[in-house]
């Protein structure tokens, strides 16, 4: 489903949409230095960021559950205007998002895993990941521009039995 330029919008446009459990606390968790957790305007993201469904249920591990949400497209999460204006560093034209979420407590921890957004500058800035046996979660940033690549940093990253977040660069 993931191909040259993103995901593919029809094939997207046919998985199934499912209703994620009640979400009483939502944390955004930078990966990156870009991935700021407040919009423009000082606006905490998690508080404006509604998350309530999903695409793909992941295995659980360690009590907690893993979901994937992924779109493209701002206008399908239903922004009001000043949203967009004032957080437009976290709307891509493609997104993928992990939720971790732990059951007990209501609450949910996102990363955002994946992005694809076309830039002013002809450059193509890309979030790709992939999940590994042990349930570590691998995150490379780049930049495709019309003649060169530029890979940004690594990241491995690990949720702890407690939901925390452990981030390891890997340049």
């Amino acid at each position: 489903m993931i191909g040259i330029g993103g995901f593919d919008k029809k094939a997207l446009s046919e998985i199934k949409l499912y209703k994620l459990p009640p979400i009483k606390k939502l944390d955004w968790i930078n990966i990156a230095a870009q991935d700021s957790i407040t919009c423009k305007d000082g606006t905490p993201f998690n508080t404006v960021f509604k998350i309530n469904k999903y695409r793909y249920r992941l295995p659980d591990k360690d009590g907690l559950e893993y979901y994937y949400m992924c779109d493209y497209d701002v206008r399908h999460a239903e922004f009001p205007a000043t949203v967009v204006m004032n957080c437009k560093t976290f709307l891509y034209d493609f997104y993928g998002i992990l939720i971790v979420y732990n059951r007990n407590e209501e609450s949910a921890k996102v990363l955002p895993i994946y992005f694809d957004t076309f830039g002013g500058d002809y450059l193509t800035y890309s979030r790709h990941f992939y999940i590994d046996s042990k349930f570590t979660i691998h995150v490379i940033d780049s930049a495709v521009g019309e003649e060169s690549i530029v890979l940004g940093n690594r990241y491995d990253i690990s949720i702890l039995p407690d939901g925390n977040v452990a981030n390891h660069i890997k340049k």
